[in-house]
């Protein structure tokens, strides 16, 4: 039991040494990071994720359905608008038309037939020639042909656009991003089989928060990468803003366009957009854990080189005259931070440029606290050269 006990207080020690060393005459010394704070120019950026799609994109399916039977454009392939996609078997489609074409042009003539007879007999019903039933089955068979010639012309006309469409043609210009049936596949109106991409320019969707709306504005150039070519930036202008937010995301929706005339962004890609919200100009700006606030009040530690006296060894391990030490201490001061911009907060109050901060550690220190910074002075920090003052 004693022995357990020496062993958890042996831990308790080291648990409490964590972070500091032994300084001048046993005080305690912090090992910290620090930074000499400076100003710099700003600007206050949103990194929003969208995804990069054509300017226009279009699922392509044909209007009737049957078997595939030709293809004539593959993956990647280039096209324009009415451009020729596949071919639907439609030897029925044909005979269908030109059956409702036979039945037109019969119906053409019936009705050229019926308007002479109605044009050769009014003039003998005026003048009382013939008789009124005579002049009713006249006009009655003119006005049946009338019926009989629209009816067949409708269906010649229907029948004819069905046999055309069985050409699936391109409705946009664009690239075929990808193809969906085979040969001999049964397609129909509810089955893609192309989807074609205009993909110059290309665009991205972004959302953009109700506080940061107000500082988009149309036509202005933005930064945007995508992941396949990381090293790489692309510049964007913003097309067209929402004035409604989406009810999924609760943001308004946004939408840059690039111009791509070599191809490389593809639809579906993932892009970061690098959206500008505000410049703040020249600010003097601390790392954002910097800062430790304490009941509502953010304090940094700033810090201080100090000329202190010590006592000196003697011979015989024993005090001996005092020396005058360079000591590395912080000044507990209140700060006034403002925005931040790029994982660093702005320093509005209580800092000047030129002055040193601790921006790791601060955690363990108070106001006065003595430090030891290893990076600094080639590692010297508790105690620095004697004998010379301050710097």
């Amino acid at each position: 039991m004693r022995h357990r006990l020496t062993i958890v207080a042996a831990l308790s020690l080291l648990i409490l040494a964590c972070g500091r060393e032994e300084g001048v005459m046993g005080e305690q010394s912090y090992t910290v990071s620090s930074e000499v704070v400076a100003t710099s120019h700003e600007l206050i950026e949103r990194d929003l994720a969208g995804v990069l799609r054509g300017e226009m994109e279009a699922l392509v399916a044909p209007e009737i359905g049957g078997r595939l039977q030709d293809i004539y454009v593959a993956l990647g392939e280039e096209v324009v608008a009415g451009q020729a996609l596949a071919r639907i078997e439609g030897t029925g489609y044909w005979l269908s038309s030109e059956a409702a074409k036979g039945q037109f042009e019969g119906a053409k003539l019936q009705l050229k037939q019926a308007e002479d007879s109605y044009n050769r007999y009014q003039p003998l019903y005026e003048s009382g020639s013939i008789s009124e039933a005579q002049w009713e089955n006249i006009v009655n068979a003119y006005e049946g042909a009338k019926i009989n010639y629209d009816a067949s012309r409708a269906g010649y006309y229907g029948a004819a656009d069905r046999a055309s469409e069985t050409t699936i043609r391109a409705p946009i210009p664009g690239v075929v991003a990808m193809r969906y049936s085979d040969i001999g596949s049964m397609v129909g109106p509810q089955f893609q089989v192309f989807e074609i991409v205009k993909t110059d320019p290309m665009k991205v969707s972004i959302g953009v928060n109700e506080e940061d709306i107000a500082t988009v504005i149309g036509g202005k150039e933005v930064e945007v990468s995508v992941d396949a070519y990381p090293e790489e930036t692309f510049i964007g202008v913003v097309h067209s803003i929402g004035v409604k937010t989406d009810p999924r995301t609760h943001a308004f929706p946004v939408e840059i366009f690039l111009d791509n005339p070599d191809g490389r962004l593809r639809s579906g890609m993932v892009a970061h957009v690098r959206l500008p919200i505000r410049d703040l100009g020249e600010v003097l700006t601390i790392p954002i854990n910097a800062a430790v606030k304490i009941q509502d009040v953010d304090y940094v530690f700033v810090v201080r080189e100090v000329v202190e006296e010590t006592p000196g060894m003697g011979e015989d391990v024993r005090p001996g005259p005092s020396e005058p030490q360079t000591m590395l201490r912080v000044e507990k001061r209140a700060v006034t931070l403002g925005p931040v911009a790029d994982h660093r907060v702005v320093v509005e109050e209580g800092l000047e440029p030129g002055e040193e901060i601790v921006t790791e550690g601060q955690q363990f220190l108070e106001d006065g606290s003595l430090i030891n910074i290893p990076d600094r002075d080639g590692g010297k920090g508790t105690e620095q050269s004697s004998g010379e003052g301050e710097q």
